[in-house]
């Protein structure tokens, strides 16, 4: 696996607040932009409180991208949406919007690229 240290800020193929970096040979690992925390290092270095992409620490290779896009449509419906009851109907049109939203998104980053 490539260094820890690769600055992942401005690579990628990107979708939502989600992007695949090429880590090394065949390794992609999935990135997710949110608020830096606030810790002792992210106030040294300037990054507390800014939004930033973040390892996810999940790899995948160019065969298995759809299933990065599968577990970041799972993390937003369950992080992006409230407590209510919600029928399973909605629920899976909810999804299905999600990953074709990351998909369309993902296509686009790759021609843009």
């Amino acid at each position: 696996m490539a260094s820890k240290t690769k600055d992942i800020q401005n690579v990628g193929i990107t979708f939502g607040d989600w992007k695949l970096v090429k880590m090394d040979g065949d390794n992609w690992e999935l990135c997710h932009r949110h608020v830096t925390g606030d810790t002792p290092s992210t106030r040294k270095n300037g990054t507390a409180g800014k939004v930033r992409w973040h390892r996810v620490g999940r790899y995948y290779q160019s065969s298995t991208f759809a299933n990065a896009l599968e577990y970041a449509a799972d993390w937003d419906m369950r992080n992006h949406n409230d407590d209510s009851t919600i029928e399973m109907s909605k629920y899976i049109k909810a999804y299905g919007e999600t990953l074709e939203r990351f998909r369309t998104a993902f296509e686009q980053s790759i021609r843009a690229s």
